[in-house]
């Protein structure tokens, strides 16, 4: 027989409606668990998708400034008696961003387009009648990918419709 003790210290025999039968606590346990499980793997996930997402966001910031310094050089350079290009400054191959490896190239080619009315073309080499530079900045890291591009406008393009990803320029 089981005893407990009272307030005033005297020692009774447990009633048998005191305590929980062991089919209570089975029952008590599997509905904590139905609710545990399920919160947890919402947290887990909620955590991998924030992290995914600050990476991602890292990576188009890091190629943003990249486009934006490749601008700033297009911008001061007078390309009808300059190179055949523009000098685009170099990309950094590699930053670390908190515990993130971010890796970055950069292409790089002559937008114009095929023709008269035809589609918008990347060409190596300077072809006539240029619209732009296209420059695509991608940046890579564990677990994802980063793409994006421009067309640095040449100094005397007449341009009523300026080549976009979609018609096949930048690159």
């Amino acid at each position: 027989m089981a005893w407990t003790t009272t307030a005033h210290g005297r020692h009774e025999p447990l009633s048998p409606q005191e305590g929980f039968t062991l089919v209570e606590v089975v029952v008590a346990t599997v509905i904590l668990i139905i609710i545990l499980v399920p919160t947890a793997y919402l947290l887990s996930s909620s955590t991998s998708l924030i992290t995914t997402n600050r990476s991602k966001t890292v990576a188009v910031n890091l190629a943003s400034s990249q486009l934006e310094e490749d601008r700033d050089v297009v911008d001061a350079e007078t390309w009808t008696t300059g190179p055949l290009a523009p000098t685009l400054p170099a990309v950094t191959a590699s930053q670390t961003v908190g515990q993130t490896v971010y890796k970055m190239s950069q292409s790089v080619g002559w937008c114009a387009e095929n023709g008269t009315v035809g589609p918008w073309g990347t060409y190596s080499t300077k072809p006539t009648n240029p619209a732009g530079y296209g420059v695509l900045v991608t940046v890579t890291w564990q677990g994802g990918s980063v793409s994006e591009g421009t067309v640095l406008m040449t100094p005397n393009a007449q341009l009523s419709n300026v080549p976009t990803s979609s018609t096949g320029c930048p690159l």
